[in-house]
C-alpha cells in the first residue's frame, strides 16, 4: 500500500484539481503527477484485475469493476472500505468513459470533499449514472469495536476545518453530472453541507436525500424537480420550507425531522399523493387546518 500521503500530495485540493482536468501547468505545493501517471497506467493495464492504495483491509480497489471491462457489472459499492484522497484520484481516472454503471456508492470514506468533487467530475464522462450515494465522504462513521464500546462511534473533523468553497464546489459538480445524466436518486448525508444554491439541473431526481448536514436554507426552484417522490431532509438547520415545495405533486415522503422548524407552509396542502411526513423534534405548535386535504395520508408525526 501507498502509505505515506504527503509525499504524493501535500495540498490535497490543489491536487485534486489537477487531476481533474490534466493540467500540469504552473507551479503547485503539490506534486501528484507520478501518482495521476500510475493510475493513467494502470487504466491502459489489461492484466491488472486490483490495487491495494491504503493500508486498510478491504481497502482493494476492483480494477476491472471500475474500468467497466464487465459489461454486466451496473453497481460500483465501494461503501465503508477506508478509501482516502489517494484511492480518489485512481477512481476517477479509472471509472472516466465507464458507460455501463448506473449506480455508484462511495459513502463512508474518507476521500474528502475534493476527492469526491473529481470522482463526480469523472462521472460525468460516463453518461450513465441513475444513483449517486456520496454521503458522509469527509468523517468516517462506524469505527472499530473498541472505540464503540467507549462511546466513540463518529469521527469528526473540526468545526471549521472543510473549506465552504470545497462543498460549494462539490455541489456544483454533483449539478453538472445532473445535468449530463438522468440521476433518480441522490444521497449526500453528512457532508456538512451549509447551503444549497439552485436544483435547475437536477430536475429528474425522484428521491433526494441531505440529512444530518447544516443546510438552513432551500431554494425556491424546488418546484423544478417535479417528479420528485421522496425528500429527507432530517437533522439540519431548517427555519422554514419554499412555499413551491407545494408544487411538487408527485411526493409521497417528506422528512424534515430535527430541524429548527416554527411552521409548515401551507402549500403543503397541495400535495394530494403526500402518504408521510415527519415533522418531529422541531418548533411547530400547531398545524393549519389545510392538512385535512391530505386524504393520502398514512403516517404523521
Amino acid at each position: 500500500p501507498i502509505t505515506n500521503v504527503a509525499r504524493y500530495s501535500t495540498d490535497k485540493d490543489e491536487a485534486m484539481s489537477q487531476s481533474q482536468d490534466g493540467n500540469r501547468a504552473g507551479k503547485t505545493k503539490a506534486d501528484t503527477k507520478g501518482l495521476i501517471g500510475l493510475a493513467e497506467a494502470v487504466k491502459l493495464s489489461t492484466s491488472l484485475a486490483a490495487i491495494t492504495l491504503e493500508s486498510t483491509k478491504g481497502s482493494t480497489l476492483p480494477i476491472e469493476m471500475l474500468k467497466g471491462v464487465d459489461k454486466k457489472a451496473r453497481i460500483v459499492d465501494l461503501a465503508r472500505k477506508g478509501l482516502s484522497f489517494i484511492s480518489a484520484i485512481f477512481i476517477g481516472i479509472l471509472m472516466r468513459g465507464n458507460t455501463h454503471v448506473n449506480e455508484f456508492v462511495l459513502n463512508s470514506n474518507e476521500v474528502t470533499a475534493s476527492g469526491a468533487t473529481g470522482i463526480v467530475q469523472q462521472l460525468s464522462k460516463t453518461k450513465s449514472i441513475k444513483v449517486l450515494d456520496i454521503s458522509n465522504v469527509v468523517l468516517l462513521e462506524d469505527k472499530t469495536k473498541g472505540e464503540k464500546k467507549a462511546g466513540q462511534g463518529h469521527s469528526r473533523v473540526a468545526n471549521g476545518a472543510i473549506p465552504t468553497q470545497r462543498l460549494e464546489q462539490l455541489w456544483a459538480a454533483v449539478s453538472a453530472l445532473g445535468s449530463l445524466e438522468k440521476i433518480d436518486r441522490l444521497t449526500m448525508d453528512r457532508n456538512y453541507l451549509t447551503s444549497i444554491d439552485s436544483f435547475a439541473k437536477l430536475t429528474s431526481l425522484k428521491n433526494l436525500s441531505m440529512s444530518n448536514n447544516a443546510i438552513a436554507k432551500l431554494p425556491e426552484n424546488i418546484y423544478l424537480i417535479s417528479g420528485l417522490k421522496s425528500l429527507t431532509l432530517h437533522a439540519n438547520q431548517l427555519r422554514e420550507l419554499p412555499r413551491s415545495i407545494g408544487e411538487l405533486e408527485h411526493l409521497e415522503r417528506i422528512d424534515v425531522r430535527s430541524n429548527r422548524l416554527t411552521y409548515l407552509p401551507t402549500t403543503l396542502s397541495q400535495l394530494k399523493n403526500l402518504k408521510a411526513l415527519d415533522a418531529a423534534e422541531n418548533m411547530i405548535l400547531s398545524l393549519h387546518p389545510s392538512v385535512c386535504d391530505w386524504h393520502a395520508i398514512e403516517k404523521l408525526e
